[in-house]
C-alpha cells in the first residue's frame, strides 16, 4: 500500500469516527423529540386528502388525535404548515402511516438523501479526487448544529439540495431525454418550493429548448397531479403566507376568545411530540431581519423588487461575462443556485439554521473543478469554520460565514475553470462540465 492510499484510509477512517457521534445524536433525537417540523406537515397532508383547509385548521378533541399538532399555536389563524399543496400530495401516501414509524423513516430518508447528493455532484470525478471535497463539505456542514436540528425537527431543506443535484446531474449528462427531465424535475421542485421558479431565469443562458420543454411538461403534469385535485388548497397555502407576512411584518392576527384545547398526554403512542432540543446555531437570517433592526420600510413590494434587480443585475452580467468566454454548466447552475439563494434572503420568510444544509450542492459544484485552487478551497473552509456551532456560536460570525460562501460562489461565476492542473498534482480527464 502506498502513501497516498494510506493517507486516503487514515482520512476515511477519521470521518467515520467523527460521524459516528452524530448519527447517535440523530436517533436519540428521533427517540425524545417529536419533530415538530415534521408534525405539522404529517396533519397538513392529513388535512388535505381529507378535504380539509391544511393551512388555517383548528383541532378539536371530537377530531381525534390524527390531526392534532400538539404544537400549534391556537390563538393564531394559521397553523404553522408553509409547506405548499404539492409536497403535502407528494408525501400524502407517507404521512398514512402511524407518526412513530413515519419519523423513523423521515430520520432514514434524510441520510439518504444526503448520501445521494455526494453521489450524483463526486460520481464522475476520478476517485483519488474525490476525499478532498467529500471531506471538507461532510466535516464542515454535516458535524455541526445546522445539520443536527435539521434532522430533529424532521426538516426537507436536504430533499430540496437533493432536488438540485438531480436536476444538474441531468442536464450534464447531455443527451435530449436527460435533459428534458432535468427541466421536468425543475417544474417539479417549483411545485414544491415556489422559490425555485428563479431558476428558470439562469437557465434562459442554456438555450436548451429540450430542458424548457421538459419544464413546460413538467408544469402541466403538477397541474394535474398538484393543483386539479383540490385548486382551493393552493388559494388557501398563498391566504397563509400573507398571514405569515403580516405577522411578520406588524403583529399576529388573534383569534378572540379562542382557548387551547386539553392536549392527549399521549398521542399516536408517542409522549415527546412536543419536545424539542435547543440548538446553539444560527445562519444568515431573511434581511428583513436587518431592515426591522435599522428601522427601515421593508413591504412585500420592497422585496420583490430587490428581488428583480439581484437578479436583473446578475443576469446581464452573467450575459457579458458569457460573451467573453467560455462558460459551462456548472457556471450556469451556480448563478441559478446564487439566484435561489438571493430569494431566500429577500423575501420576506423565516429562515432557520437547517437551511444552510442546501449549500452542500454548490460548495461541492465549485469543488468539483476548482479543488486544487488554494483561494477557493480557503475561502469554503473559512466560510464553513465561521458557520459551525461547534467552533463559534454567535449569529453574527454565522452570517458572516455564510456571506464568504456567497462571495465564493459569486466569484466561480464570474472566473473561468481551470484547464490545467498544478504539478504537484496528478493529472486526471478534464472536468465533464465543459461543454
Amino acid at each position: 500500500m502506498n502513501k497516498a492510499n494510506i493517507t486516503r484510509l487514515l482520512v476515511i477512517t477519521l470521518l467515520i469516527l467523527l460521524f459516528l457521534p452524530v448519527l447517535k445524536q440523530s436517533w436519540d433525537d428521533t427517540q425524545n423529540n417529536g419533530a415538530v417540523d415534521l408534525r405539522c406537515r404529517v396533519v397538513g397532508a392529513r388535512l388535505l386528502t381529507n378535504g380539509q383547509d391544511p393551512y388555517f385548521y383548528k383541532w378539536k378533541p371530537a377530531d381525534g388525535e390524527y390531526f392534532l399538532d400538539p404544537n400549534d399555536q391556537f390563538t393564531r389563524r394559521v397553523n404553522g404548515n408553509v409547506s405548499t399543496p404539492g409536497m403535502l400530495w407528494l408525501l400524502s401516501p407517507l404521512y398514512s402511516l402511524n407518526y412513530n414509524t413515519i419519523h423513523i423513516l423521515w430520520l432514514i430518508f434524510q441520510y439518504l438523501a444526503l448520501a445521494a447528493c455526494f453521489a450524483l455532484l463526486l460520481q464522475q470525478l476520478p476517485r483519488q479526487y474525490r476525499l478532498m471535497p467529500l471531506a471538507l463539505v461532510s466535516l464542515g456542514l454535516f458535524t455541526s448544529g445546522n445539520w443536527l436540528m435539521h434532522v430533529e425537527r424532521g426538516q426537507i431543506y436536504i430533499f430540496y439540495a437533493l432536488l438540485f443535484s438531480l436536476i444538474w446531474w441531468l442536464y450534464q449528462k447531455g443527451s435530449r431525454f436527460s435533459i428534458f427531465f432535468s427541466g421536468f424535475l425543475t417544474a417539479v421542485f417549483i411545485f414544491l418550493r415556489p422559490f425555485a421558479l428563479i431558476i428558470c431565469a439562469g437557465m434562459l443562458f442554456t438555450r436548451s429548448r429540450q430542458w424548457f420543454a421538459g419544464t413546460v411538461t413538467g408544469m402541466l403534469t403538477c397541474l394535474i397531479l398538484f393543483v386539479s385535485p383540490a385548486p382551493s388548497a393552493w388559494k388557501q397555502y398563498f391566504a397563509a403566507m400573507k398571514e405569515y407576512q403580516h405577522i411578520t411584518l406588524t403583529k399576529e392576527t388573534v383569534i378572540t376568545g379562542t382557548e387551547k384545547p386539553v392536549i392527549p398526554a399521549i398521542i399516536e403512542g408517542s409522549a415527546v411530540l412536543q419536545n424539542h432540543s435547543h440548538f446553539q446555531t444560527f445562519a444568515l437570517p431573511s434581511f428583513y431581519i436587518y431592515a426591522n433592526r435599522l428601522h427601515i420600510p421593508y413591504t412585500p413590494a420592497i422585496s420583490i423588487m430587490l428581488l428583480g434587480l439581484t437578479t436583473l443585475a446578475l443576469c446581464i452580467a452573467f450575459y457579458f461575462r458569457q460573451r467573453a468566454e467560455l462558460i459551462s454548466t456548472s457556471h450556469i447552475f451556480l448563478l441559478c443556485w446564487l439566484l435561489y439563494w438571493s430569494a431566500e434572503c429577500l423575501m420576506i420568510s423565516p429562515r432557520g439554521p437547517y437551511n444552510f444544509v442546501q449549500w452542500i450542492f454548490p460548495l461541492l459544484l465549485v469543488l468539483r473543478t476548482r479543488s486544487f485552487q488554494p483561494a477557493f478551497v480557503i475561502a469554503i473552509a473559512s466560510g464553513l469554520i465561521l458557520q459551525h456551532s461547534l467552533l463559534f456560536s454567535h449569529a453574527l460570525i454565522a452570517a458572516t460565514g455564510e456571506l464568504i460562501l456567497a462571495a465564493t460562489v459569486l466569484f466561480a461565476i464570474f472566473t473561468k475553470e481551470p484547464t490545467t492542473i498544478p504539478k504537484w498534482v496528478k493529472p486526471h480527464p478534464p472536468s465533464p462540465d465543459h461543454r
